[in-house]
């Protein structure tokens, strides 16, 4: 489980970045009564492109059903479901990401101006400003207070839920030396040997 859009194994998800979104379903019903909702259908767009999508997204629609919200699940080949996201033409999706090696990078996933780049579902002058310094500073210290900020203000904004980082396992014989997984969750033979 993780709510940041910081994988969990990079060396920048510290302390703020550990912390799960509160669950308050009282909160949310009111929430939903004081915006008028009336239990109109909210479109969720999945595949099955990854197994954990369409998991994902039938786990969603059940918890907010808790809520009050009427999901209703919208399956998509992968190629029309990219297309949508690349658009910005859908109400909710569940969205998978390959690995990124750098936080910024992560973070420029949800981060943009969406008037040009409609994908973009984090539209804040803020956020933008964070995200060019994190870009622009090599200090350790002062990265992690700038990721830090991003992530408080990430959870506190909601312009998605992150849910989990994937986990990939990779298992060598005892005769193989200098093999670690790493952030990338692709195979790596850097160094690796045979003694």
């Amino acid at each position: 489980a993780n709510n940041s859009p910081i994988p969990a194994a990079s060396p920048f998800h510290g302390a703020a970045e550990v912390k799960p979104g509160p669950v308050n379903l009282a909160k949310a019903r009111q929430l939903l009564k004081e915006s008028g909702y009336d239990g109109q259908a909210i479109h969720l767009i999945t595949s099955r492109r990854d197994p954990q999508m369409f998991d994902t997204a039938v786990i969603i629609q059940a918890m907010a059903a808790q809520a009050g919200l009427n999901l209703q699940i919208e399956l998509l080949d992968w190629p029309a479901h990219l297309a949508r996201y690349t658009s910005g033409s859908y109400q909710l999706m569940v969205e998978s990401f390959s690995p990124r090696l750098d936080p910024t990078l992560s973070f420029g996933l949800f981060i943009g101006d969406k008037r040009t780049e409609p994908r973009k579902v984090w539209d804040s002058p803020q956020a933008r400003a964070l995200l060019a310094q994190a870009t622009e500073t090599a200090d350790p210290t002062l990265r992690q207070s700038i990721l830090d900020q991003l992530t408080q203000s990430f959870l506190r904004e909601v312009p998605a839920v992150v849910l989990f980082n994937s986990a990939r396992l990779s298992v060598v014989r005892a005769a193989v030396t200098g093999h670690e997984n790493w952030l990338s969750a692709q195979p790596r033979l850097w160094g690796v040997g045979l003694h």
